[in-house]
């Protein structure tokens, strides 16, 4: 294995055979394209790509993939704000697995039940709320808990009719601004257990 970086923490392993396999040189493909939106400033963008087979993958194909990418910015968005994945709580790196491995399980629970809905709207899914969705999972979640009764069958069809209906608007120019509006607070930060905390107050009082 060859180790790059300084410090144990920062240390990235490699394996030997892969990091000569890599070829030294890469041919890029550059492809632009204009983005014109009302009431903005036209822009071009370049893409670089391996594709560079120009027959077999079209400017065209490949500027409507790039704007899919936006896509996953929004999905990384909803795990990480809409599921509450911002700020993980495990204290050792098994738990703060499990943790994370059970927000991208509830995400793609919450996205199964949206490609469904979706189906039976005939809608894209990407038109369904996310949040929405969860909402009325969690509103739901008792209903579809007492068991598999004669009625069920038709929860689960109340759901997904449910979900379908919580479509995403079209916000066309939509800006906001990245500032945090809550004031902080002023007291320090915790930078140590709460419970070492509250050892070393009333060592403090005691001493008073």
């Amino acid at each position: 294995m060859l180790y790059l970086g300084h410090g144990s923490d920062r240390q990235l392993r490699i394996n030997r055979i892969w990091y000569h396999a890599t070829p030294k040189a890469l041919a890029v493909r550059e492809v632009r394209f204009r983005v014109d939106r009302p009431g903005y400033r036209t822009r071009e963008i370049i893409v670089a790509t391996t594709l560079s087979d120009s027959a077999r993958y079209t400017r065209d194909e490949l500027t409507e993939l790039y704007q899919h990418r936006w896509r996953v910015e929004l999905s990384i968005r909803d795990i990480k704000q809409t599921l509450a994945m911002d700020v993980l709580r495990g204290k050792t790196p098994d738990m703060l697995r499990r943790e994370i491995w059970c927000h991208l399980w509830a995400y793609n629970l919450v996205r199964q039940v949206i490609a469904q809905a979706a189906r039976a709207r005939n809608r894209s899914p990407r038109q369904i709320s996310m949040a929405g969705a969860k909402q009325l999972l969690n509103a739901f979640r008792m209903a579809l808990a007492v068991g598999a009764d004669e009625l069920w069958g038709s929860r689960v069809e109340a759901l997904l009719h449910a979900v379908g209906g919580r479509r995403v608007g079209q916000q066309p120019g939509r800006c906001e601004p990245r500032e945090v509006k809550r004031r902080p607070k002023v007291y320090k930060r915790m930078t140590k257990p709460r419970a070492t905390r509250r050892t070393e107050l009333l060592a403090e009082e005691k001493d008073i």
